[in-house]
Order: structure tokens, then sequence, then C-alpha cells
């Protein structure tokens, strides 16, 4: 049991979580047995999102891999916690019934204000220590900028920008890297 302020809150196991997030309404990420609620997105952060997951889920079926929206909780071993990206793609194999991965080959988060600091520090630590994971891409909500970070093969992070005028070059697919416009990631600016 965990103390908060002179009252006893009940940690919940991952096991207890699953069960719970199962039957919930709404979606709750779950860290060191605490659960917390997901806020509600604009319909820019959304859609960066459509758009995202749109343009690589042919290059990432092809390749044999799934891409998936922020209703597939990703579970972070090495910290016991579950996150709901906006964005996921993950080589594993496909089981219908599943409903986490586990071995994550690139994340995105699109930035919303009242995240911005949890997808900054918590995530991107939690999500750094997942040995399958290449790139974790930030997407800002407010302006035409995708940042990616990299792994490299020392297991260094690298930090690319990409604005409006590039592509996003995204290299956690196998065989080849994929190559997405950021205009068309923000097509209504």
């Amino acid at each position: 049991m965990g103390n908060n302020g002179g009252t006893y809150v009940e940690l919940l196991t991952e096991t207890q979580y699953l069960r719970v997030e199962e039957a919930a309404r709404e979606k709750n990420e779950y860290v060191a047995g605490r659960t917390y609620a997901m806020s509600g997105v604009t319909f820019a952060h959304d859609r960066i999102a459509i758009n995202l997951m749109t343009m690589l889920c042919q290059p990432a079926r092809s390749r044999g891999c799934s891409v998936y929206s922020s209703d597939v909780k990703v579970k972070v071993e090495e910290f016991g916690c579950f996150y709901y990206p906006d964005v996921s793609m993950t080589c594993e194999p496909f089981t219908p019934a599943s409903v986490f991965i586990t071995a994550p080959r690139l994340l995105i988060e699109v930035l919303s204000p009242s995240t911005e600091t949890i997808d900054r520090r918590e995530k991107m630590i939690a999500y750094r220590s997942i040995k399958s994971l290449a790139e974790y891409a930030i997407a800002q909500q407010d302006a035409p900028l995708i940042e990616v970070y990299r792994r490299t093969p020392t297991g260094d992070w690298t930090l690319t920008e990409y604005r409006h005028n590039e592509s996003v070059l995204f290299e956690s697919f196998t065989g080849a890297s994929v190559a997405v416009p950021v205009s068309d990631i923000y097509d209504w600016l």
C-alpha cells in the first residue's frame, strides 16, 4: 500500500490493471501501480496521428509489421508500466486477442500542452529502455515540426528535426527507410 498524504491507496498489480482497463470506459495509463486518465485531444492532434498512421500502414504491412493507433497499449517491461502512444509500429506476430505490444520498433507521440512534459521526460526515458525500439518521434501539434530520436548501433540516441518543406525519414522499417512529407502530416496548413 502507498501513502498519499495520510490516506492509504491500494496499488494495482499489472494483472489487476489489465482487468480494470478492459472494462473501463476511458483509457488509463499505468505507472508504478497507479493509473492515470488519458486526456482528450484536439482535431489537430487526432489528424496528425491519423495522417501518420495512414502513411506508415502500407510500408509497415509490406515488411511484415503492423501500425497501431492510440487504442493499443505498449508495455514497458523494465519500468512495469503501460502507455498508449498516439502511433506505434511493431513487427511482433499479429495476435488478434492481444491488448498490448511489447516490442515496438517505432513510437510516436503528438504533443499536447497537458502531456508535453510527460512525453519528453517520463515516456522518453521509459521508451528508450525498450530493446526493440529504434525510433521515438514527437510531433508538435501547433507547428509543422517532427523530432525523431534514433538509436545508433552503439546504443546512443540522436535527434533529427524535420520541418514543413522536408520529409521525415523513418529508419525503423526493416529493409529500407520510409520518407513521409511533413506537409502531408500537417495537411491543413
